[in-house]
């Protein structure tokens, strides 16, 4: 099964994009820093596709722009 990689997870497109990779039974590492991003979206998306596909989801709180952050969410990815 195949992980994406959604950045800006808690923004309103990110967070759609999340709600349709796990519909799809995809894996997401999800990169957010919350400066923009609303922790309710991602409720929201919880809400919309069930618990067992939110397990499929994870979440790293960090700014995908620092080279640490970016090359670990990289390495879950395909």
């Amino acid at each position: 099964m195949p992980t994406a990689l959604v950045t800006g997870c808690a923004g309103f497109i990110g967070s759609h994009l999340v709600e349709k990779l796990l519909s799809l039974g995809q894996r997401v590492v999800g990169v957010d820093s919350f400066i923009t991003g609303s922790q309710r979206n991602l409720d929201d998306c919880l809400d919309k596709v069930g618990r067992d596909a939110w397990q499929r989801f994870s979440l790293l709180n960090a700014d995908i722009t620092e080279l640490v952050t970016c090359r670990a969410a990289c390495a879950g990815a395909d």
